[in-house]
């Protein structure tokens, strides 16, 4: 199953022209990018989150070294976040005070998961800042998007 998502984020990469998965993990595709292009999406993030809270180095704040430093910082917080997320995988048999607690932790990662989409909506806005899609028949065809069933994989994988 590792093999097929990681096929998925190459090809991806690809299709937008981001290099490799390592650049595109490591912010390096920004690099041949115009700083200018980052400038929309670097006044709509301090728009909307950063209404009045002090300004120590205004001068930084929709630079291109920004933007690549709130990539990289997104990037992390979303990659903790998933971490939090797996973090009741492979329970299979508990008693009360067991299925207490996986519930508990599982009405956190809900609002977790909802609240993440705010962070992929500012990552995608960096890897993309033109926001272009592409239909997936498109990427199977043009670029050899693995065209697997995840979710049967993780359950063969599970199960196997």
């Amino acid at each position: 199953m590792r093999y097929y998502g990681f096929r998925r984020v190459a090809v991806l990469a690809r299709a937008f022209e981001l290099g490799s998965v390592e650049e595109l993990a490591n912010g390096a595709f920004m690099e041949r990018r115009s700083a200018e292009e980052y400038l929309p999406m670097m006044e709509a993030l301090l728009d909307r989150h950063a209404r009045g809270r002090p300004q120590r180095f205004p001068h930084l704040d929709a630079t291109a070294f920004r933007a690549r430093f709130t990539y990289s910082y997104l990037l992390s917080y979303r990659h903790k976040a998933q971490a939090l997320l797996a973090h009741n995988a492979g329970w299979l048999e508990t008693d009360r005070a067991a299925n207490a607690m996986i519930a508990a932790t599982e009405e956190v990662n809900h609002e977790l998961a909802s609240g993440l989409a705010l962070i992929e909506d500012w990552l995608a806005r960096v890897i993309d800042p033109a926001q272009r899609t592409f239909p997936q028949r498109d990427l199977i065809a043009r670029y050899g998007y693995p065209d697997v069933d995840m979710q049967q994989l993780r359950i063969d994988e599970a199960w196997g």
